[in-house]
């Protein structure tokens, strides 16, 4: 259980104990990479590939292949069921969560079956842009 997966939900707290009620640790986001330690009593140890934070999340199921390509550049990005403003969810991604952009129209981008995001809440990955705190969105 040593491989690495992405995590593909909005966001996690990470618990720095195996049980429902424990402080967290930090949080782990939308296509972060992370690594499986052990599972404990409905839970993963794991630790996370960009700051090494150790700790549990709920067993669930992960991508192990994931290649982002856009990367969020606002505080908080809605998430949309169709292309329009008016199909919005309740969810969101946070700033520097990581997508996979399978599709576009119009004004949004495709990341996951029914799941949008509009085109001016992300950043292409591969964008160095050194004023990035700069560019970041208050909602």
């Amino acid at each position: 259980m040593r491989n690495s997966y992405y995590f593909n939900k909005p966001f996690c707290s990470i618990l720095e104990k195996p049980k429902k009620i424990s402080k967290i640790s930090s949080q782990i986001l939308y296509g972060e990479k992370f690594k499986i330690l052990s599972k404990n009593n409905g839970y993963f140890k794991i630790r996370t590939l960009y700051d090494n934070y150790k700790g549990y999340i709920k067993i669930n199921k992960f991508p192990k292949n994931f290649k982002p390509n856009y990367k969020v550049k606002i505080l908080k990005a809605n998430i949309y069921k169709k292309p329009k403003n008016s199909e919005k969810t309740k969810q969101f991604l946070s700033f520097s969560s990581e997508i996979n952009v399978v599709g576009s129209k119009k004004n949004f981008f495709k990341f996951e079956k029914n799941k949008w995001i509009k085109k001016n809440s992300v950043v292409k990955k591969e964008n160095k842009n050194k004023k990035l705190f700069e560019d970041i969105q208050l909602v």
